[in-house]
């Protein structure tokens, strides 16, 4: 439960001093302007963007603070800020900085949000509460500094007071999607099925392409026993946003429960794999921080080949070269992520520096025949791939991946289930 007396400290210093809480001074559209017209601000960006994509963190948050300086009332500079500090595991830092530009600019909302942004990822609940109580007294318009407040009582199970002020940011945006889907999950906690089944309504109607709306629609046609409908609202769901881990999940147990176990099975790996993704990069992303070689990035850019995305995928692996080794796995990681994109001159150009019959390089040579329409050369390179392959799980479920495409289904299904008992991330020496 909330302790007040530390989530009140804020009220009670402007009580005792009345000029610490000057009239709000939200910036209107010709301020935002000319604070992003700033050329002081324009170059700080550029150098903020070209750190930031290089690696070099330490110097991206230098230009991030010193844009703040120069555009105070813009978001960007606050969020350039909390994120690399929430990176970093340096998020007292940012509450530090947020709270000079606080006591410097005491009427913008904007420091005391980004403030509590950064207490909260500290689990400083009491504190956070205060700055987004702070900062909706400044600007009371602003629907996620509800939500932000409703997030930290969820955290005390007050969902009475969870319910209170995500309808408040409901009303200000009803186009959140996060705010709906929020609304929808606590009010199904509460027990009040009237509300979710007008939340619903209402939220396919405003967000018809919403991904999470659709899967608890789902949910709801689940615990209603209706299966019918709630496999058609899963797959619904999954054509939305493949990524999206929990409807597939629940489609698996719905096609069990229809004694479909095979499509179950394939629905089930599905969930597993993006689970695992999800733990996988945040895992390496935290890590970067201290990565003294390539093996961190060159993991991360497998991690997202094996989760279908090549350009993710090939700006980590020029930073894996940019901190150096693995040179041959590189290249041929590199050559599979522009053959992924239909890119095979470039991709030609990069796998010539993998060794021609290493397994890596025959994958990336399955995508390349894949790409340019020859099965059946596809089909003899991945038999190659296979031969020798290491028993890594990125490369078994890219390997599958590209026998599904091949029209292999009982070859996939067989490569996922070894992926699951093989490494998960690893820098090992390939067996060939």
């Amino acid at each position: 439960m909330r302790r007040i007396p530390a989530a009140l400290a804020v009220v009670a210093c402007l009580a005792c001093d009345p000029s610490a809480a000057p009239a709000p001074e939200q910036p209107d559209a010709a301020t935002l302007a000319a604070a992003e017209a700033n050329p002081i601000y324009q170059q700080r960006r550029r150098e903020f963007n070209a750190s930031f994509r290089s690696g070099d963190h330490t110097a991206a948050l230098r230009q991030a603070k010193q844009a703040l300086a120069a555009a105070v009332v813009l978001r960007d500079p606050y969020v350039w800020i909390s994120t690399l500090c929430n990176q970093m595991g340096r998020n007292q830092e940012a509450i530090r900085v947020f709270r000079e530009t606080a006591a410097a600019h005491p009427g913008l909302a904007l420091p005391w949000f980004y403030k509590g942004f950064n207490e909260f990822h500290l689990s400083l609940f009491d504190d956070a509460l205060a700055s987004f109580e702070r900062a909706a007294e400044l600007d009371p318009n602003d629907a996620e500094t509800w939500y932000r407040q409703a997030m930290i009582y969820y955290t005390w199970s007050d969902f009475d007071s969870v319910s209170r002020l995500l309808e408040k940011s409901y009303a200000l945006d009803p186009l959140s999607e996060l705010t709906v889907v929020s609304l929808i999950d606590v009010s199904r906690i509460q027990g009040r099925d009237g509300r979710v089944a007008t939340l619903l309504e209402e939220g396919r109607a405003n967000l018809p392409e919403s991904a999470s709306i659709m899967y608890r629609s789902g949910l709801r046609a689940m615990n209603g026993r209706d299966d019918v409908l709630a496999e058609l609202e899963f797959r619904r769901a999954i054509e939305m946003n493949p990524a999206m881990r929990q409807p597939y999940e629940h489609l698996a147990a719905l096609l069990s429960r229809a004694g479909k176990e095979e499509e179950s099975k394939r629905f089930r790996n599905a969930s597993t794999r993006l689970n695992e993704y999800s733990r996988n990069s945040r895992l390496l992303e935290s890590r970067m921080v201290d990565a003294v070689d390539g093996a961190i990035p060159l993991l991360l850019a497998e991690v997202e080949l094996s989760a279908d995305k090549p350009q993710l995928a090939l700006d980590w692996f020029r930073r894996s070269l940019q901190l150096g080794g693995y040179a041959e796995r590189n290249a041929a990681g590199r050559a599979e992520a522009l053959f992924r994109q239909g890119r095979i001159e470039p991709g030609d150009r990069a796998l010539a520096a993998a060794r021609p019959a290493s397994s890596r390089a025959l994958l990336a040579r399955v995508a390349r025949e894949i790409a340019a329409g020859n099965a059946a050369a596809a089909r003899t390179a991945l038999d190659g791939a296979l031969a020798n392959a290491p028993n890594e799980a990125q490369f078994l479920r890219r390997a599958a991946d590209y026998a599904r495409e091949l029209g292999d289904a009982a070859r996939a299904d067989q490569l996922l289930d070894r992926s699951i008992g093989a490494e998960t991330l690893s820098t090992a020496p390939d067996p060939n």
